[in-house]
């Protein structure tokens, strides 16, 4: 087999490979995503360019070719240069297409899956395993189908309705299968006490299996300034559970209390009835009349009243 090989960046994003032999269905038009493999290892990408239209339909069954010339021309007339930077595509010289009547695109049921579950869980990588499909043959001419994949909320085992339209009537088959998620997240690079204060030389991020997870992942803004809630192992996943404020405040502690705005100021001093960190409310009490206010703690050691 002889293979052209277009790169249209030096780095590319996402391989793509177009298939030499692939079947479409009577009277639908030709998408990249009918004919090539690699798009589903990267959704944004996907996203994009599954649905480029790479050849108007056949009106007749039966084996058809599309040339690549033709397909590279497509993609280059409908696609940006951003888009086209992308990927790196490689096509067989004469792509054959095998046109059947009542054919039903498993890749289009695949790809409205991926992109349901990416929907909810973006920037991430799904994928499907232990993926079952009915026996989607049918005597009768399919007019329409349809796939509800609304009720997919995230990872795990799912049950999805595919409803066929055909010259007879409507009949109803179940796909199931299970969701995974990758997703990029910080992991500690060493072992992480409780009460440390967090810094970006503790964690790396990296890509990992996040199925099973129901706590958030936090980014670099939101872990920075915190510190451990508890221990965490060097390869461990760093979650928002594993992080709480440092304490700028303990219970008992002397606090400079402020009272007003930037125009008008009074200051005096209480001491804390609880611990928090700076952005919390807290209470206190007048050292002077023993009186509790509460305020928010705007730096260590330092209580606002406005």
């Amino acid at each position: 087999m002889f293979i052209l090989s277009f790169s249209f960046a030096a780095l590319a994003k996402v391989d793509v490979r177009v298939a030499e032999l692939s079947t479409v269905r009577l009277g639908e038009t030709i998408r990249l995503g009918h004919v090539s493999q690699g798009l589903e290892k990267d959704m944004e990408a996907s996203s994009k360019l599954y649905n480029t239209v790479i050849s108007e339909a056949f009106n007749d069954e039966g084996p058809h070719e599309i040339s690549s010339s033709q397909i590279a021309i497509a993609l280059r007339n409908k696609l940006s240069v951003q888009d086209l930077n992308q990927m790196s595509l490689k096509l067989p010289e004469v792509v054959k297409i095998n046109v059947q009547r009542n054919f039903v695109s498993m890749s289009d049921l695949k790809q409205q899956i991926l992109m349901q579950a990416w929907e909810g869980c973006k920037p991430c990588d799904p994928s499907l395993d232990d993926l079952k499909m009915p026996n989607l043959s049918s005597k009768e001419e399919i007019l329409e189908t349809r796939l509800d994949v609304s009720q997919i909320r995230g990872p795990g085992g799912f049950l999805v309705p595919l409803v066929f339209e055909t010259s007879k009537g409507r009949a109803q088959h179940w796909i199931t299968g299970r969701l995974s998620i990758q997703k990029e997240a910080p992991v500690a690079k060493r072992l992480i006490s409780i009460g440390q204060k967090i810094t970006t030389s503790d964690y790396e991020m990296k890509k990992v299996n996040l199925t099973f997870t129901r706590d958030g992942i936090p980014t670099h803004v939101e872990i920075q300034g915190k510190v451990a809630a508890r221990p965490m192992m060097m390869g461990q996943v760093i979650y928002q559970a594993s992080l709480k404020k440092e304490s700028a405040i303990e219970r008992g502690q002397i606090v400079k209390v402020i009272f007003g705005n930037s125009e008008f100021e009074i200051q005096s001093s209480g001491i804390a009835e609880q611990s928090g960190a700076v952005g919390d409310l807290i209470r206190f009490k007048i050292q002077e009349t023993n009186k509790m206010l509460s305020g928010i703690l705007v730096e260590k050691g330092v209580v606002k009243v406005e």
